[in-house]
């Protein structure tokens, strides 16, 4: 690239200290987890008031801690201390606190890798996504059931969400069956 990590990392910084404006959906996806986040203290903190409330719409949601480790590691201009120095080593302990899996040993074997992304046409539009397992394959399989099902000329109402389900459905299920046989 061109910029530095120092430089990228900027718009991210300001978005965790300064925060963002909850939506609607946003803040029902929220609430429907408080349980989770009520059931760990770093949930509590994030995502919990002094009243064990979530975010309602229009709040203003800052993640302080996350514009600190951005911070830092833009001074530092590099992420080489996330994966292989005190951070990592932070996140491994935190992780084993918990019962996690996750060491220092995997964070420092961790490499990231160029992989082509999977594509899908419909219309005029060029839908392009990563691959296995980030859930692209879900995301263009289902995609590519609703465009031959003719998904975009169904009116709102039951026969649309059931369309919609069902080809998440099978995609889950295809992507679930080619995790399971390529032994990822």
């Amino acid at each position: 690239g061109t910029r530095s990590f120092r430089e990228c990392a900027q718009p991210a910084i300001r978005v965790a200290r300064d925060g963002f404006k909850v939506s609607a959906s946003v803040a029902t996806s929220m609430r429907n987890l408080a349980p989770v986040f009520a059931a760990h203290a770093g949930g509590k903190k994030l995502f919990l008031n002094a009243k064990g409330a979530t975010p309602a719409a229009g709040d203003t949601f800052r993640n302080p801690d996350l514009a600190a480790l951005l911070a830092t590691l833009a001074e530092r201009d590099s992420v080489d201390s996330f994966y292989r120095g005190d951070i990592a080593r932070q996140i491994a302990a935190d992780f084993a606190k918990y019962g996690g899996l996750v060491t220092a040993a995997d964070l420092a074997a961790y490499r990231a890798r160029e992989v082509a992304p999977l594509r899908l046409r419909w219309g005029d539009a060029e839908i392009l996504t990563p691959p296995l397992t980030a859930g692209g394959f879900t995301m263009v399989q289902t995609l590519a059931t609703l465009r031959e099902l003719s998904f975009h000329l169904l009116p709102p109402g039951l026969l649309r969400t059931h369309t919609y389900a069902e080809a998440l459905r099978l995609a889950w299920r295809s992507e679930e069956h080619t995790l399971n046989s390529s032994h990822i």
